[in-house]
C-alpha cells in the first residue's frame, strides 16, 4: 500500500487510477510513503522543476528534508521536468503536450516558462548538492502518469528482498593480472591482502 499526502490527491485525483491500492493521509514529509520489505518507511517527495526552484529559494526543500531525516529511512527526490538554459543563463522548462500536426496527434515536450529568478547553473549546483548529501535523485519527465509510474515501481522492487532482483545478478569474476609485472604497487598490494593469489 502507498500512503498519499491529502494535499497530493486533492490536486491530482487521477492517482487512484495511476496508483494500486492508495491510503490519502497528511503526510509531514513527502507526497508519499510505503514500507520497504525491511518494513523500514521510504517517502517520495515529488517536485515539478518550477516548484523546486521556489522551495530551494525559500528553504521549503531544507525543512522537509529535516524531517524527512526522523522519518524515514530513505528519502527520494522525485525531479519532474525537462530544463535546460536560456541565451542569459536562466532555467527554462518545457511541458509535455498533446500537439495536432497535419492532422495527426504528436506528443512532444515544449518550452513551457523562463525562469528568470534561478541561473541554469545555480540549480544544477544544487541537485549536485543534495545527491552529496545522501539524497536520491529521480529525475523524470513532465508527465504526471510517467511519476506515478516511477512511484508504483519503485514501491514494487522495494518492497522485495534485495536477492529477488534478477538485474545485474550475474557479474565476471575480477582477474587481477600481476604476475611478472614491473610496477612496484603489486607487492605491496598483495602484501595488505595476502589471500589474494599472485596469479
Amino acid at each position: 500500500m502507498i500512503t498519499v499526502d491529502d494535499r497530493e490527491l486533492t490536486q491530482h485525483h487521477e492517482i487512484t487510477t495511476l496508483l494500486p491500492d492508495v491510503h490519502a493521509q497528511r503526510l509531514d514529509a513527502g507526497d508519499y510513503a510505503f514500507l520497504d520489505h525491511n518494513a523500514d518507511p521510504i517517502g517520495i517527495e515529488r517536485c515539478e522543476i518550477s516548484n523546486l526552484m521556489q522551495k530551494l529559494e525559500d528553504g521549503e526543500l531544507e525543512s522537509q528534508l529535516r524531517m524527512a531525516e526522523d522519518l524515514y529511512k530513505k528519502f527520494y527526490l522525485l525531479i519532474e521536468g525537462v530544463w535546460d538554459k536560456d541565451k542569459d543563463g536562466a532555467v527554462r522548462s518545457f511541458k509535455y503536450a498533446e500537439l495536432k500536426f497535419k492532422g495527426k496527434k504528436l506528443s512532444a515536450y515544449i518550452h513551457y516558462r523562463r525562469h528568470g529568478f534561478f541561473q541554469y547553473n545555480r540549480l544544477i549546483s544544487a541537485i549536485v548538492r543534495l545527491e552529496e548529501m545522501g539524497l536520491k535523485i529521480l529525475p523524470t519527465t513532465p508527465n504526471f502518469a510517467c511519476s506515478m509510474e516511477l512511484v508504483k515501481l519503485l514501491s514494487i522492487k522495494l518492497s522485495e528482498p534485495p536477492e529477488a532482483g534478477k538485474m545485474f545478478t550475474s557479474s565476471r569474476t575480477m582477474k587481477i593480472a600481476t604476475k611478472l609485472t614491473k610496477n612496484p604497487a603489486v607487492p605491496m598490494l598483495m602484501h595488505l591482502c595476502p589471500r589474494l593469489p599472485e596469479v
